[in-house]
């Protein structure tokens, strides 16, 4: 049998297990929305890196592809 002291440090005891259990709930949430945010920036960086080649692509080869079309035309007499 236990004595009242021995009871309360029981209680107190379960309470705290009640306590970190839930904490620990807390931080596992914590690390899978962390993941989730990593995992949605890194996808946007790749995004925003696809976009800016794709930009920078034409950006160059459009005036390229012009000279290209021009010395073409001239080489073979049209135009």
């Amino acid at each position: 049998m236990t004595t009242e002291t021995e009871q309360k440090i029981l209680d107190g005891l379960d309470a705290l297990r009640e306590k970190v259990d839930k904490l620990e709930a807390e931080i596992q949430r914590s690390n899978e929305r962390l993941e989730t945010y990593q995992k949605a920036s890194q996808d946007l960086i790749r995004l925003v890196t696809t976009i800016v080649t794709g930009a920078s692509a034409i950006v160059i080869l459009t005036p390229l592809a012009k000279v290209v079309a021009d010395f073409s035309a001239k080489s073979l007499g049209v135009g």
